[in-house]
């Protein structure tokens, strides 16, 4: 007998977006007000009173025990600790996610020290992990640094992608701006990689895009760029995808990446798909692997064009993270006995520091 059932493609993918610490939780907040739809929300805290304002319809309070709700105290190993506390809730929590993408504020202690633990747990899973990240403000001294540099290397090694953004291209591109405006644009970011992602895997296109691609060019590929662009006009689509090349706020570029996949929503051409393409390969490099798909008028807008674009495999941008700059800086000028810096640095930091200065 022939079973008929009506299906919708976003049934086969279901995908969360997890906010750890403060950052990671302000952030959720923005998406929600945003109206980011297709994706689960869920804030992860060691603050109780934090967690309990935040927006999201799924939390969870990390090491209810070890820190009794008052959070992680900028210091990174009991936020490590307090999410192996939870470990069990976490699995829990992640049964039947495909997709998920974590967000947090490096350089703190719950995002720092958490953040890695609940990658390694999808990553266990199976679950396709993208992380999201900001990197504290310079003014903010080394040893928030020394935390974020630190957090990052351990979240690298236990997601498929990683996606970096450093405050200070904040007071770069939006000086202008307040706080909560340029963090707003910080938020963008991640905004585009859910809505982006999410629409090539929602919307079946002319020429598909599916989950099977994405994994292709996500799937343990390390640092990556993710952007999206929209436009109208004759120019349309090289307009979106230059906007989808550029981005204030990375730290990345296309260049010398293993795998590109781009998708372009609305009208488009063969010439101009032909024109993006070409461009593409003329920045990543004769070797690049390009994915490409079109999906047609999804909101009514024939005139707008937008093109989402993620690369992958981009190994030297991976020196930003590893070897980052302000380490030879720092060592030439912090010139201040140990024992002077007791009052601003957490006892926990200090030997590390004395170690590498």
């Amino acid at each position: 007998m022939l079973e008929i059932k009506s299906f919708e493609k976003k049934d086969y993918v279901k995908m969360a977006v997890i906010g750890v610490g403060g950052g990671g939780n302000n952030a959720i907040d923005r998406m929600i007000n945003e109206g980011i739809s297709g994706v689960d929300f869920i804030a992860a805290n060691t603050d109780a009173q934090v967690l309990d304002a935040n927006f999201a319809p799924i939390k969870i309070q990390l090491g209810k025990k070890l820190t009794e709700g008052l959070g992680a105290g900028s210091d990174p190993t009991i936020g490590e600790k307090s999410a192996l506390e939870s470990l069990d809730e976490l699995e829990t929590l992640l049964e039947g996610y495909r997709l998920v993408f974590i967000t947090c504020g490096m350089g703190g202690g719950t995002g720092s020290g958490a953040a890695h633990v609940i990658a390694k747990t999808c990553m266990d899973k199976g679950i396709l992990t993208v992380a999201i990240v900001t990197k504290p403000f310079g003014y903010e001294g080394y040893p928030r640094e020394v935390i974020a540099t630190e957090g990052i290397e351990k979240l690298r090694e236990n997601v498929d992608i990683l996606i970096t953004i450093p405050n200070d291209r904040l007071l770069e591109a939006y000086s202008d701006m307040s706080f909560e405006d340029a963090f707003a644009k910080a938020d963008e970011v991640l905004h585009y990689a859910v809505m982006g992602i999410t629409n090539i895997i929602i919307n079946r296109g002319t020429i598909n895009l599916d989950f099977n691609d994405l994994c292709t060019v996500i799937r343990g590929k390390g640092l990556a760029h993710l952007g999206i662009g929209s436009s109208k006009g004759n120019d349309a689509v090289m307009d979106a995808l230059n906007k989808a090349l550029s981005s204030p706020l990375l730290e990345t570029t296309i260049e010398g990446a293993s795998y590109v996949l781009f998708n372009v929503e609305g009208k488009a051409g063969i010439k101009e798909m032909n024109e993006a393409a070409r461009c593409i390969q003329s920045i990543a490099g004769r070797d690049v692997h390009i994915l490409w798909g079109t999906v047609g008028d999804v909101d009514g807008d024939r005139d707008e064009v937008t093109v989402t674009l993620i690369a992958t495999g981009i190994r030297e941008c991976e020196k930003k993270i590893v070897e980052p700059d302000f380490v030879s800086i720092e060592k030439n000028r912090y010139k201040s006995p140990i024992e002077e810096m007791s009052i601003k640095v957490p006892a926990f930091l200090q030997k590390k520091i004395k170690n590498n200065l």
